[in-house]
């Protein structure tokens, strides 16, 4: 076997691993919305439970901090679905990228 092809493979997947976890951390980041003073993170559960009107406009949610805020239940799903859909559809892009370049 040629341990320089051996160095060469595990050096390209060890650099592919990285931008991977690099790639999720810097779009998770970007799935945080702030608001009234709490910060959340955008995510399909949080938009599906948002998105029940029996609830009225004022809801109470713990922030990722687990302090209770009380928020504008509209305006808090308006923020958590235009990150969410950014994010994923910048997060898709960026992994397409990263795999093509393997």
């Amino acid at each position: 076997m040629n341990i320089e092809l051996i160095k060469q493979t595990s050096k390209t997947k060890y650099l592919h691993s990285l931008a991977k976890i690099a790639n999720k951390e810097h779009h998770e980041s970007l799935l945080l919305v702030t608001i009234s003073g709490g910060t959340f993170r955008s995510s399909p559960e949080l938009i599906s439970f948002l998105d029940i009107e029996s609830m009225g406009n004022t809801v109470i949610l713990l922030d990722i901090y687990d302090n209770p805020i009380s928020v504008d239940r509209i305006q808090l799903l308006e923020l958590c679905i235009t990150s969410y859909k950014t994010t994923m559809n910048s997060w898709l892009k960026c992994s397409e990228q990263i795999n093509g370049q393997r």
